[in-house]
């Protein structure tokens, strides 16, 4: 695993950049970037204070919407937590490739796959969102009604134009769809 950033960590993680500071602080973490296999691109949150109420440390993970995977460590308390950071609405920010491989672009998406399986795999399914509102409105297309909700800038479509993407890929999650509107797109 490789040690990442501070602000990348926050930015990735969904909380501030205050709140990891103050973890270190009270040595409560390290913050870890899986680089290698089935871990590449998954964030892993590691407590290493022995003397760190493990219940409060698991009710943390969970609010996080981490998934804990074990309780165990250096004679007390250590957890590692890893975040499963994404449901089914969620909007994104992800770098897509070109498809010449010349580059890549960050643009905004809808996590379409489903919680369950975001526990089995490291990646997800997506559908394009747009800010070009589109000529002719296909039976497969949707206007985003509470796009502001959403963490958009400006009125957006959503295009059937799925990808898989795996969590490297995506940069951050920009907010979440209304109710209306995830039901719209479905």
């Amino acid at each position: 695993m490789a040690l990442i950033p501070l602000a990348l960590a926050a930015q990735r993680l969904g909380v501030s950049e205050e709140t990891i500071k103050d973890w270190a602080q009270r040595g409560l973490l390290s913050i870890h970037l899986g680089s290698s296999g089935s871990s590449k691109g998954v964030l892993s949150l590691i407590v290493v204070q022995e003397l760190v109420d493990e219940d409060e440390l698991v009710e943390v993970a969970e609010s996080l919407g981490w998934l804990q995977l074990s309780a165990e460590g250096w004679g007390g308390v250590s957890l590692m937590a890893v975040r499963h950071p994404f449901r089914r609405g969620d909007v994104v920010l992800v770098s897509f490739p070109f498809s010449d491989a010349s580059g890549q672009k960050e643009r905004p998406a809808i996590v379409l796959s489903a919680d369950d399986y975001h526990e089995e795999w490291n990646e997800v399914l997506v559908v394009a969102i747009t800010s070009r509102q589109p000529k002719t409105l296909r039976k497969t297309d949707c206007e985003l009604k509470d796009w502001r909700m959403a963490g958009l800038k400006q009125p957006s479509w959503v295009r059937s134009h799925l990808a898989t993407v795996h969590y490297q890929f995506v940069v951050r999650k920009i907010g979440v769809l209304s109710q209306r509107d995830l039901q719209a797109v479905e």
